[in-house]
Formats: structure tokens, sequence, C-alpha cells
């Protein structure tokens, strides 16, 4: 039998990851222009604001393809081995060639790369080995979860730990750091919603409200960014993460509204194809997108399209850079060998 493929959720990857380069070139208008720029500062913070949703979206569509399969730890370790090779042999890459290290001091690789990232994008591969080792045990727990069970669990572990910091950024006031201590990481109610919101019922009112949220959290977070630079000139980036509210609100409902939207449309074989193979060379995009977007911005041809109009230029690396990285994976990936890790 044919495999059912859900083309939603391949449109969900396929936004996450593009959202994501996005978030990885947007500062290079302002660096252009300049920082005092207000057309550039309003640009960037637009798509700033936007682009953050991806990790989150990657998270629960990931969640929705482990969770509803039965995994053990032999499982587990395999899907580790295949997301460790390729961070560990780009990571001595990045060592070797951005740092001008050489293989002498090993020692101090090893130290490196157990301690952080070589690259701040590669945080997530980190999170999601974490998320794999739990996955069998999160399985086990939602098992028998009833549609109230999944609502009351993503309240408690994403909105509630989500908000509680924003006291104290704004208002100088500090919840007990025990008591969100003792919850689940966000990243786990993330993981958890792509269950959820897979399984809530498609009804205008819910599709309403989920656009009302989508729409008025942006806009929040949008205002909390900018208008501390109509103030004092200089954009307020304290809601940089995926685990404020300002990102989570979003980022729950544009799952939902995508699955609201293309979960029941048919696609023509030719579409179908296209969006199945962006989907899966959408990991590798992540992999390698950073290599591609830093040398395209100091190309000649890039720089003659900023001269022109800024707006452009950053929209066309952004572009190039999701294009490039993805026909280069999609080549790599006919590689037998290589196509099990990418």
């Amino acid at each position: 039998m044919t495999k059912k493929r859900y083309y939603w959720l391949d449109i969900l990857k396929i936004v996450a990851c593009y959202l994501i380069v996005v978030n990885h070139t947007g500062g290079y208008i302002v660096e252009f222009m300049g920082k005092d720029s207000l057309g550039a500062n309003l640009f960037f913070s637009i798509q700033f604001v936007i682009c953050k949703i991806g990790v989150p979206i990657f998270i629960m569509t990931t969640g929705y393809l482990l969770l509803t399969k039965n995994y053990n730890f032999k499982d587990v370790l395999k899907k580790i081995y295949r997301i460790s090779v390729p961070l560990i042999l780009f990571s001595i890459f990045i060592y070797w060639s951005w740092y001008g290290i050489g293989f002498n001091r090993i020692d101090k690789f090893i130290i490196t790369f157990i301690k952080e990232p070589l690259i701040i994008p590669y945080w997530y591969l980190y999170m999601l080995i974490g998320l794999y080792l739990v996955t069998p045990f999160v399985q086990k727990m939602i098992k028998n979860f009833k549609m109230n069970d999944f609502r009351n669990f993503i309240i408690i572990c994403v909105l509630i730990p989500a908000t509680l910091p924003i006291f104290s950024l704004y208002f100088n006031f500090s919840f007990n750091e025990y008591f969100v201590a003792a919850i689940f990481p966000i990243y786990i109610g993330y993981y958890v919603a792509g269950i959820y919101l897979s399984k809530l019922e498609l009804t205008k009112k819910n599709r309403n409200i989920a656009l009302i949220l989508f729409t008025v959290s942006l806009v929040l977070f949008f205002l909390s960014m900018f208008v501390p630079y109509m103030i004092n000139n200089k954009l307020d980036l304290r809601l940089d993460s995926c685990a404020f509210i300002t990102t989570a609100l979003p980022a729950l409902s544009f799952f939902y509204l995508i699955r609201y939207y293309f979960e029941n449309r048919k696609f023509k074989a030719k579409t179908a194809k296209i969006l199945t193979e962006l989907s899966l060379v959408s990991f590798g995009i992540y992999l390698i997108h950073m290599f591609i977007n830093k040398r395209l911005y100091y190309m000649t041809f890039i720089q003659n399209i900023f001269e022109f109009n800024s707006y452009i230029g950053i929209v066309t690396i952004q572009l190039l850079t999701f294009v490039i990285a993805g026909l280069f994976i999609y080549i790599l990936r006919k590689i037998p060998i290589i196509k099990k890790f990418l």
C-alpha cells in the first residue's frame, strides 16, 4: 500500500525552513542601510517577528510525525545517529574553516562541541537529540490523552512558561524559579502540541480564533520591539526567543491555520511532487543555509542589487539562499549513503 502523504505538513516544514533562512539573513538590510535607517529597521522588525515561529513549527511537525508512531530506544538511537553525523561533520568543517583552528587541537574542538554549537542555528539539533531521547516516554504518556488533557498540557507546558518571563522583563516581577523548574520544558509542550492541533476540529470558529491570536500576538510582538526604536532609536530584542508567548501563540495558530486550509485540499501531481521534494530537503537547507547566505551577501551582484534597492536585495538573498541550498541538498540526496543523513 502507498503511504498517505500529508501535504499540509510538507507546507509547514517548507514555510518553517524558509522563515529560519529569513531569520538569519534579515539583519543584512540594517547592516547595509545603517542602524539609524527607519525603513531598514521597520522592514527588519516585520520580518523578525514573523520568522520566529519557524522553530516551534518544526518541533510541532516533528512531534506529529514521531509521536504518532511506536518508537523504542533502538529506533530512537537510529534517529539520533542520523542527525548526529551531519552535526559533527559540519561542526568540524566550521571549526576548521571559519575559525582557522587546525586539528592538532581536536581536544579543544570536542570541548567546544559539547559545550555549545559551533554556530547558533545548530542549537536546534542539540535540542532535537534530547526530544528524540524522551520520545518513547512521551508516547506512553499521551497514549490515553483526551482532547482536554492535550489542551491542559499545552496550557501548562507552553502558554504559562511562555507568559511568566514577560512579567520579569517588563514589570520587574519574577515568579519563583522552582515553580517553572517542575514543569515540562516548553519544547516538549510544542512537541505534544503537534498532536493536539492535528486532532482539533476544523471549524470556522476555531479558524477565526487562530486568526485573531496570530494577528494580535504578532502585532504586540512588533510593538514591543519597534516602539522603543521610535523613542530612543534602539530596537528592543528582549523577546527574541521561541519560548515567549509572542512567538508561541502565532506558531500554534499558524500550525492550525495551514492544516485548516490545506489538509483536505487536492493537489495536482506536479505540485504534490514539488511540495514533497522541498519538504525532504528542508533539514539539509537548515544545515547549510548559513554557509550560503554569508557568501551571497558579499558578492558583487548582490551588492549591486542592494545599491539599486535594499529591500529587493534582502529578499533576493533570502530566496537565493533557500533555492541554492535546496538544489545542493537535492543533488546530494541522489547519493544513497548521503541521503540517509539528509
